[in-house]
């Protein structure tokens, strides 16, 4: 078995941000994770020399902790920032080109901590769950900014007693069979916003399940657990609104049908809906 992992670095620039990914890189590779052969695909996007340089510097840092003959990390960089979706279809096709036995692509962000044992029970349901496409830890949120102290006291635990069936989260364990089935996140969206449910929309139809996993959790320092399809999320202006509306031209009533389901057959997000 061989791991893909991608990480779109936006913000290497940003002091606040570099720290965040010193934090996320420390943990991950004190995880359980480095248990795995894996390929580990950065993307630095729009990012300077001083910002690209950090990011090097940092796993040059952790070079000692991996096993050079089956842990891998590729660099990539561009100039000008090419937007969420690309960047993210580009760490997808640069793992997979890389090497044509991989089996799933795990997305991070850098604003996230790992505990010692997280990576695993991802795996494990994965190889005995051939019809998930998907599967997410339980993500919950830090109490404190900045954080260094890594406690449950520390965050707002919300804790699932079965795993959802549509919905994930970040970071998101990917079966590549089916990524080669249903294709990437759609590039016709604007920037960000709605390509996740979208590609999972493309799964579900496709016959592959979605779902959070409660016997593994991370940790994040910002977002918490996703409130998903609140009013205000729909009706903005901008990106979020744009896309949604592509969208909906694009499969009409059976993505809205979709969204239902999220409501309907999901209660660890149904207690977060605004309706």
């Amino acid at each position: 078995m061989i791991i893909g992992i991608s990480l779109i670095n936006y913000t290497g620039d940003n002091s606040i941000y570099r720290n965040k990914l010193a934090v996320m890189l420390e943990s991950l590779f004190n995880s359980d994770i480095m248990d795995y052969p894996f390929i580990f695909s950065i993307f630095d996007n729009g990012n300077s020399t001083v910002g690209n340089a950090h990011t090097r510097g940092l796993i040059h840092d952790h070079h000692a902790k991996l096993d050079l003959s089956t842990q891998e990390v590729l660099f990539n960089s561009s100039p000008s920032p090419l937007g969420m979706i690309t960047s993210r279809n580009f760490t997808f096709y640069r793992i997979m080109a890389e090497n044509h036995e991989i089996d799933y692509i795990l997305e991070l962000h850098n604003d996230m901590i790992f505990p010692k044992k997280w990576f695993k029970p991802l795996v494990d349901f994965m190889e005995n769950n051939k019809d998930y496409g998907i599967i997410s830890p339980t993500i919950v949120t830090s109490r404190l900014t900045p954080f260094t102290k890594v406690t449950d006291a520390t965050f707002d635990c919300k804790r699932l007693d079965k795993p959802t069936k549509i919905v994930a989260n970040h970071p998101d364990l990917i079966r590549v069979s089916c990524l080669e089935t249903t294709g990437f996140y759609l590039e016709v969206l604007k920037e960000q916003n709605w390509e996740e449910t979208e590609l999972w929309y493309r799964f579900n139809r496709a016959g592959f399940k979605v779902g959070i996993l409660p016997d593994s959790v991370v940790y994040h320092e910002k977002m918490g657990t996703r409130k998903l399809l609140e009013k205000a999320f729909i009706e903005k202006y901008g990106t979020t609104r744009i896309n949604f509306h592509i969208i909906l031209e694009l499969y009409g009533n059976d993505f809205l049908k979709y969204l239902g389901e999220f409501i309907k057959e999901d209660e660890y997000i149904q207690k977060h809906v605004e309706r």
